[in-house]
């Protein structure tokens, strides 16, 4: 375990310790606890790709009501709802960034065609 000095105002340690006390903890034990529930829980690479895949699903899924509502419009998906939407991707991504941090958040226009979707062939080269 690491160890870290805070300042804190006198009241404010006075309450901490009272409340650790109350439920038996040192006031470390205490601390690191009401910290650990403050703080989302950690993202790996694999949980953020899976989450806009899922972001990506939604989008399709939600296309038909999309498309009566917000057509020519951008929308953002996140957790499988449309959050935001406007004129601007740019404008609506600083918006989502703002709100929600950087998270798996799911940006496209609506319209028939959409999502873009692009082939991307391979050339092998072969040694002679």
């Amino acid at each position: 375990m690491s160890k870290i000095t805070l300042e804190l105002p006198q009241t404010l340690l006075e309450t901490i310790q009272q409340q650790a006390s109350a439920s038996d903890k040192t006031v470390s034990e205490y601390v690191a606890d009401l910290i650990g529930e403050k703080l989302p829980s950690p993202v790996t690479k694999t949980s953020q790709f899976d989450s806009f895949h899922q972001e990506v699903a939604a989008f399709e899924n939600l296309k038909p009501d999309l498309l009566k509502r917000y057509a020519g419009q951008f929308v953002a998906i996140y957790q499988g709802q449309v959050v935001g939407y406007g004129e601007d991707e740019t404008v609506l991504f600083r918006q989502m960034l703002a709100r929600y941090g950087a998270v798996p958040c799911y940006i496209e226009k609506v319209a028939p065609e959409t999502p873009r979707r692009a082939r991307m062939p391979s050339i092998r080269v072969k040694a002679v």
